[in-house]
């Protein structure tokens, strides 16, 4: 089927259907059309424009999925999965052009997932397991509460870590629980002195001040990057 510019409005696809073998010369709009039953595998998506359009909603995950992601197998190669992923990278670019960072992000994560399902560890074990912990701390940059409750935790973890593993005064005295937190702040923020003096005790402890300060870092640049996404909705 051959279009030069067409305009589809209030639409519904009866049944599985598909878009596949329309060919399109300038473009071709859709406005709140129902999309829960097509296929855009084959599509030309480039000249394909949405508005106020309805997807299937993961509610457990937190995005769009489409009929052809829910049609691959556990076989299937990495070409099919690479397809559905760069259908959704296509989707989340025309939203962005219209503006409407919300939905864009949801295609964003359905992206990503994607990519996390074709990268095997065995090929790519750096990056597989980058992947998957992007997704654990920020929901792919798009999981605000995520980001936080994480960055809360690794906080808490430093602070026990160094409590347990030891933090020692001038005159060697017992530290309580607030000196040790406050501590723990300061070393976060590169004092070169703290407040009371207190310094790592052993080799243990200087290494959880250091991995720990790391991951603590790492969050928040994740936490600040989910939190510029949230206000762009």
């Amino acid at each position: 089927m051959k279009f030069n510019k067409a305009y589809f409005l209030n639409d519904t696809f009866l049944g599985l259907a598909t878009i596949y073998g329309l060919t399109i010369e300038d473009e071709i709009r859709f406005k709140d059309v129902n999309f829960r039953e097509v296929l855009f595998h084959g599509a030309e998506m480039e000249r394909m424009h949405f508005e106020h359009c309805t997807w299937n909603e993961s509610k457990s995950e937190g995005r769009i999925i489409i009929i052809d992601e829910t049609e691959l197998t556990n076989n299937d190669d990495v070409k099919k999965i690479k397809e559905v992923e760069e259908i959704y990278r296509i989707l989340k670019q025309k939203y962005k052009e219209m503006g409407n960072e919300g939905e864009a992000s949801l295609f964003h994560i359905s992206e990503k997932t994607m990519l996390t399902r074709r990268t095997h560890f065995k090929k790519k074990p750096f990056y597989w397991a980058l992947l998957r912990l992007y997704k654990l701390s920020s929901g792919y940059g798009e999981n605000l509460s995520r980001a936080f409750i994480l960055l809360l935790m690794l906080l808490m973890a430093f602070i026990f870590g160094l409590w347990f593993a030891g933090l020692k005064g001038a005159a060697n005295e017992s530290v309580t629980f607030f000196q040790v937190a406050l501590t723990t702040v300061e070393f976060l923020t590169f004092h070169s002195e703290t407040h009371y003096g207190l310094k790592t005790a052993n080799g243990l402890a200087g290494s959880i001040r250091v991995i720990s300060t790391i991951f603590i870092y790492i969050q928040t640049l994740l936490f600040i990057f989910a939190l510029r996404n949230r206000l762009r909705r």
